[in-house]
Formats: structure tokens, sequence, C-alpha cells
């Protein structure tokens, strides 16, 4: 028997902070979310999988268009093809709306109750699929004791989305531990809510799949869902599949004696990019971190602009697919640089002074006019002058900036 188990789809999730310039791929991202369940479901039908379990957030909270829920329907009907049957619960995203309401499943499909948790049998199959819906969108008691127990004989599984041990970076919504899980009895736990792939315990297996598509740098690395097979009601193997059409990747490129010009920081970014480009199955989104104390950082700061077009062109010029989503240029100056000249000195220590907690209200009387004057102007650009914790993340392209202009620029 072959079992496919996804969750947290977040179809037509909208995308934000994406930079826009020439050639971004900002609509292919987009489009993401929608071809990354397309492939679960092209995997369903190459393994012929007897069942697809989706634990939660098929949607996001910020859907409010029929296409995206006649999209997710018509995908499923392709499964009718093989025999697949669905089972799926709501999660803090997708919990009971108004839009989500008036969706009509296909025969083969099977929503859990929001009500109370149920239990659906597959006698042919040998399973019991055990599962709740979210009834709101926060959940914050344990719902695992309130699930049936299990039905002897058969392969029972457990449908939840819920945060299992406090996971951090994601709210911790009908939370529970590994030992309530194994305690209830079940064979595998079919879990949803947290966005990296887990296996938080094997006989029971207690998995959750991941996100199917990264959709910003905090979502990195590979995504998709897991290959379950089974037999005589006993889990053989779980295996990732992955099925993201977009791979999320931060790149650190640290820069130190040897990268004494932006040429010698610009091949750094070249060697990272081969590196990465190396390890992966499908295109890439990379952010670029660019850090340590170097004798380029002046003139990465003072041509920032041309620094980050010329990154943004090594994909090009490698003939590799990958997208810099974008470019942070945190490096900082030599100690032996700074403090050649007394002014330099003066001013680096004034800056570092500043990122440091010193009293920003002088700096941020004359921002509060620059702001008035042309505040609109400067958020478009991506900038921030408004908040005292945005001005202090700007220093350090500052410091780059005036040494650079007093130095009379470096290579």
């Amino acid at each position: 028997m072959k079992i496919v188990h996804a969750a947290d789809l977040h179809i037509d999730s909208p995308l934000k902070g994406l930079e826009h310039y020439e050639t971004a791929p900002v609509e292919r991202a987009r489009d993401a979310t929608r071809k990354a369940f397309a492939n679960i479901i092209d995997l369903c039908l190459e393994q012929r999988a007897d069942l697809l379990l989706i634990a939660g957030d098929i949607f996001d909270s910020d859907w409010r268009d029929y296409h995206t829920g006649l999209f997710f329907v018509a995908q499923l009907s392709r499964l009718m093809e093989v025999g697949t049957r669905v089972f799926l619960v709501r999660g803090n995203h997708d919990c009971r709306n108004e839009v989500t309401r008036s969706l009509r499943w296909p025969r083969h499909v099977h929503e859990m109750s929001a009500r109370a948790a149920e239990t659906v049998l597959l006698e042919d199959l040998g399973v019991a699929v055990h599962g709740r819906s979210y009834p709101q969108r926060s959940v914050e008691e344990n719902l695992v004791p309130d699930y049936p127990e299990p039905r002897p004989g058969l392969l029972n599984i457990g449908l939840l989305h819920a945060n299992v041990h406090g996971v951090p970076g994601h709210d911790n919504y009908a939370p529970c531990s590994r030992d309530d899980l194994v305690a209830k009895g079940y064979g595998y736990w079919a879990l949803g809510h947290v966005h990296q792939h887990l296996t938080l315990n094997e006989f029971p297996h207690i998995v959750y799949p991941g996100c199917s598509q990264g959709r910003s740098i905090r979502e990195p690395g590979p995504k998709g869902c897991v290959l379950v097979t089974a037999s005589a009601g006993e889990i053989e193997s779980v295996e990732f599949t992955e099925c993201g059409v977009m791979r999320w990747e931060s790149v650190e490129v640290p820069l130190g004696e040897e990268a004494r010009t932006v040429d010698d920081a610009l091949d750094l970014c070249e060697e990272a990019v081969r590196r990465v480009a190396d390890r992966a199955t499908t295109p890439l989104a990379l952010r670029f971190t660019i850090a340590g104390a170097s004798e380029a950082h002046a003139s990465l700061a003072q041509d920032r602009d041309r620094v980050v077009a010329r990154i943004r062109q090594i994909p090009i010029d490698l003939g590799i697919d990958a997208w810099i989503e974008k470019v942070v240029v945190a490096t900082r100056c030599p100690p032996d640089l700074s403090e050649a000249d007394g002014l330099i000195a003066r001013t680096r220590a004034r800056l570092r002074e500043l990122a440091a907690g010193g009293d920003l209200e002088p700096l941020m009387a004359s921002l509060r006019v620059l702001d008035k004057a042309a505040g609109a102007e400067l958020r478009d650009a991506g900038l921030d002058l408004t908040g005292p914790a945005a001005v202090r993340a700007l220093l350090p392209q500052v410091e780059g900036v005036l040494l650079a202009s007093l130095m009379g620029g470096l290579s």
C-alpha cells in the first residue's frame, strides 16, 4: 500500500517582500505553490497511491479568490484515474470561512469534521483514519486526548495539525508532546503545521512532511511530501520526496584578507553560487550575505548598486537557473585601515557607538525632517528612516560610504 502525506500547501499564498527588478522571476515564484501541489498529484499517479493525506493549511488565510479552490479541486479530480482516496484536515490558516465553505469535494475526498475528532474505516485497505479539522484559527488546547481509540487489527493513522514540543518559529497551536502521540497507539501520525521535514519518532512513525514549497528565505532547502509504504498493517518505509519547484537558500560569503577589491569579493561570490548550484535539483532563489573585515568594505558599500547588479549577473554568466533574491552587504573595515587616520578612526568609533545603542535622537531629528520631505520615495527605495531599529541596521552601510568618501575611495 502506498500513502502520500503532505501538509502546509498554502496554495496561492501571497508572497511578500520580493525585490522587483528586471528579470526577477516574481510571477514564477507566485505560481510555485500551485506547481508544487501538481507535482504531489503526479507522485500519487505515478505510485498509484491508495491514500493522499493532507494535514492542514491547504490554503492561506489571505485567500479570497474562488479560482484557488477550483484549482485545488481540479487537481484532486485527477486522482480518480487511479482510485486514490483523499483525507484532509483544516489548520489554522484554512479553517472554515465563507469562501472555503462553498467548496464541494469530489466523492473520493473526505474532510475530517471540525466539531470533534472522527474515524473513517477503510476495510478494503485495512486502515482507520482518525482526524479533526480546526473549528477556528487559534486552537490552544491539546486535541490528542479526544482522538478515538485505535481500531484493532488495522493500520491506525492520525491526521493532525499541531505543534509537537513547541517547535520554534511556529505558533503553538494544538500543543502536544511526542509521548501523547505514542500513547495513543496509532501506527502513523500524519502531522502538519511545521514547515520543515521532521521525523519525531519511528515505530510508531510521527512525521512532519514540511511545506510543499518554500515561500521565502525563511523556508530554505528542499520541500515536498513523504511517500509511505505499508503492508499487513505495518509501516515499511517513509521517504521524503522533493516536490517544490524553487528552492530557497541563504548564501554567506565571508570576506577576509584575500578580498582586497570588489572584484576579489565578486570572485568569491561566483564560487559560492557554483557550490550551491552543484547540490541543487531545482531552480534556486538565493539570498546573499557578504560579511567580514575586508579592505573591499568601503568600495562595496559606496558602490552597492553596481555590486548587487554584478552579483545578480553571476547566474546568467554561469548558465545556472538561479535568482538572486536579495544581497546584504554586512562587511566592516579592517581595524588597521580605519585607525590609520584620526578623522577616520573617530568617524568609525562614533558610528559603532550609535550602532551599539548610543543616543540616536539628534540623528533621528534630522531624519524626521528628511522623511517629511521625501518619505514615500525613501520607502519605495526600501529605506525606513522612521524607527531607531531600522536606522541602526543601516549604520554599517553608512560607515562604508563615509569611509570610502574620507579615503577617496578604494580600488
